[in-house]
């Protein structure tokens, strides 16, 4: 079944366009999409007589036209607002006639409404953004940012132009390295070719520059240049061709070349048809490009096409795209006016050099094909449409979701069992884990046992008082001790060797360096009980987890679990973000999750029961209040251990001796107490009127029988 691409064109114009404006790269790449095998292309774009008399290999889904020609910003920003509510209503239309795949948007408004109809509609599309606004990049232009950022956020996937582009994006906006792509921009070759081996008004001291008149652009610089290079070459010209955007910059512009010297020699050629303009590029001798930003320069690609020689900006984006060859340009400072006139000289005067750079230019240019880039475009479609597999149910049907992410790993929701997961699911090695929670760096363990609630309930709620319960993940073998004492036989499980030694020393049993994958291995049907408390969700494999516990229950066995709870309120967790996110918990349960996770693998449940809210515990986050006593600090620096567990430590000061880890220990805690409680005090009214449960939940299931 072929491919579903939906288009969404800029809107400015209907395309394609006889302009020089950036429109006419999406009707490419849209045409050349079109060509490839295994795809049905539409493009969204103005309403047009010209669309019927188009041969192409794709289709128009064209939105009313508005008609309006100022120039003015309330016009400006209402045909925006217009054009996209046409682009929504159409996206509606089409998702009723046809499923769609993927919507790739040029525009940051554009992007946003089918980003908004995804979540509203929970349409299937994936959405594409590529950033084609340079504006983005400058430091005065905040509300492009915020809604950029949005999108950014929001879209399943970004494409990037240029590797300056995405580590841009990457740095400032935080965009997962997962979640962008870079594919350039393309060209049409093969006419721009045709164009240079018909030029018949080529001048050969001509210099040139084709793009918006403003000061991002910089053809100041290129005029002040202009002023050393006519010392030279007295027959020199230069013209300046482009959409005046800025015309406070533009009369500037016109007083330095009135005010030297240059009318006549620096020409400006207004706005012409791009077969015009390209001709006359190709009858120069180079092309000048010392923008200050850019997202792709078009007019170097268009440049080098057409076999010009460059003079440009040593910036990332011109070097993305020159480092793909040989030379075909000289390097510049943005405003090193000596530099750029000394580079024009050096072309102008070494024919030879001027005509191997113009050979290397179009060799280069062919890289950079329709055909090429369309391919390219279509393999990232595919590597984003192609969904994770659910770790839980196995569904192939997830909807990224705009958490934070870190180290390299998104968040995905499972549309089948509810389950958020992360991509890639790849877990902490055995090492990572134990140096992360017991090394001092994380508060973890202090919490007496008569405050863990989940073990409580455990006790209470569970029927059976007796029997073989393994307990996988047993730490320290606090939960042992209080199940020992309640009369289980016990065997239990950690991937720390040293948290095991600890648990041999205090305590009588089995206690063993292993999984449960391994220990199942001749152990099938043995245990009447096995309890897994904050463990499922760092699991890299749940089903195999689960699949083992199934295995080592006997006909009518229990399995228990504390998972966190995915519905409670979560801004602490903006506070502590390693331990809620990847690599640290890899999966995220809410109640109907972990019941079908349970019953589709052999389960029936037998209860669920959330934490009980506690106001203090809300308040300071996490239960900190508990762990910051004074009698926990002193006894850090005395035995290394919590004073008042009902248990006998010996081994454990063993873990915390030493005077940096307990240091460590401290700086933690005190760094929690005034984190949690601005955050707790700040949040507590709307955490106790919107969610009254707590962190996490106990679930107890039964084994069903074969």
């Amino acid at each position: 079944m072929p491919l579903s691409i939906i288009q969404i064109a800029f809107g400015i114009e209907p395309l394609p366009s006889q302009g020089i404006g950036g429109g006419n790269l999406v009707y490419e790449l849209s045409r050349a999409l079109g060509e490839l095998p295994d795809t049905d292309v539409s493009l969204i774009d103005l309403k047009s007589p010209l669309h019927r008399n188009l041969k192409v290999n794709f289709s128009f889904e064209e939105v009313p036209n508005h008609h309006f020609t100022s120039s003015s910003l309330a016009v400006h920003l209402f045909r925006i607002f217009f054009y996209t509510g046409a682009v929504a209503v159409r996206l509606i239309s089409i998702n009723a006639r046809k499923a769609i795949d993927i919507v790739h948007a040029h525009n940051q408004f554009h992007a946003a409404a089918a980003i908004l109809l995804k979540k509203i509609f929970r349409y299937r599309y994936k959405t594409f953004y590529t950033l084609h606004n340079a504006a983005v990049t400058m430091p005065d232009f905040a509300l492009y940012r915020i809604l950029e950022g949005y999108v950014m956020r929001n879209a399943d996937h970004i494409i990037a132009l240029t590797p300056t582009m995405r580590d841009f994006l990457i740095e400032k906006y935080r965009v997962n390295s997962a979640r962008i792509s870079q594919v350039h921009l393309g060209i049409d070759f093969a006419a721009f070719n045709a164009i240079s081996g018909n030029v018949t008004n080529c001048e050969p001291n001509r210099v040139i520059y084709t793009s918006t008149i403003c000061d991002r652009k910089n053809q100041l610089a290129v005029a002040r240049a202009m002023v050393t290079v006519l010392k030279h070459f007295p027959d020199a010209k230069c013209l300046f061709y482009g959409f005046v955007f800025d015309q406070k910059y533009f009369k500037e512009l016109l007083d330095f070349i009135n005010n030297n010297g240059l009318y006549g020699k620096v020409i400006y050629g207004g706005v012409v048809q791009k077969d015009v303009l390209f001709s006359q590029v190709a009858g120069s001798a180079v092309a000048v490009m010392p923008s200050r930003y850019e997202i792709q320069p078009m007019m170097l690609l268009e440049a080098l096409a057409l076999g010009l020689p460059v003079v440009a900006t040593n910036a990332g984006f011109n070097v993305d795209v020159l480092s793909h060859g040989a030379e075909c340009a000289i390097l510049v400072e943005p405003d090193g006016t000596d530099g750029i006139a000394r580079a024009i000289e050096t072309i102008l005067m070494d024919h030879e050099r001027r005509k191997k750079m113009s050979e290397n230019a179009k060799k280069l240019a062919q890289k950079f094909s329709w055909s090429n880039i369309a391919g390219q475009t279509l393999d990232v479609y595919l590597s984003v449409q192609k969904s994770p597999v659910c770790p839980a149910c196995g569904c192939e049907d997830s909807s990224f979701l705009s958490r934070p992410a870190f180290k390299g790993y998104i968040l995905r929701h499972c549309v089948a069992c509810n389950l958020i997961f992360s991509d890639p699911m790849k877990a902490w090695s055995n090492e990572g884990y134990v140096e992360f929670f017991h090394d001092g760096s994380a508060v973890h363990g202090l919490v007496p046992i008569k405050d863990q609630w989940r073990w409580l309930a455990f006790f209470e709620k569970l029927s059976l008082r007796s029997g073989e319960l393994l307990d996988v993940g047993c730490s320290y073998g606090d939960f042992a001790a209080l199940a020992q004492k309640h009369g289980y036989s016990l065997t239990g499980i950690d991937v720390s060797w040293e948290l095991v030694q600890i648990a041999r020393a205090r305590l009588h049993g089995k206690f063993l360096v292993s999984n449960i994958e391994d220990l199942v291995k001749g152990n099938e049907g043995r245990y009447d009980v096995v309890t897994f408390f904050e463990v499922l969700e760092h699991m890299a494999d749940p089903v195999s987890f689960i699949r083992s516990v199934f295995l080592s229950l006997k006909e009518g066995g229990y399995a228990a679990c504390s998972v966190p709870n995915r519905e409670r309120m979560r801004i602490p967790m903006l506070l502590f973000p390693e331990r809620e996110y990847p690599p640290s918990h890899l999966t995220y349960w809410s109640k109907d999750a972990i019941t079908k996770f349970f019953e589709n693998h052999g389960f029936s449940i037998v209860s669920i029961t959330e934490e009980p809210l506690k106001l203090l515990d809300e308040m300071w986050s996490f239960g900190i209040i508990q762990r910051c006593r004074l009698d926990v600090l002193a006894h850090i620096f005395t035995r290394g251990v919590r004073p008042d567990s009902e248990l006998s430590l010996e081994g454990k000061s063993s873990l915390k001796s030493g005077f940096r880890k307990k240091l460590l220990m401290v700086g933690a805690i005190f760094y929690q107490v005034v984190l949690s409680t601005v955050v707790g005090v700040i949040t507590i009214p709307f955490r106790l009127l919107l969610r009254r449960s707590g962190f996490s939940m106990l679930i107890i299931a039964k084994k069903k029988a074969v």
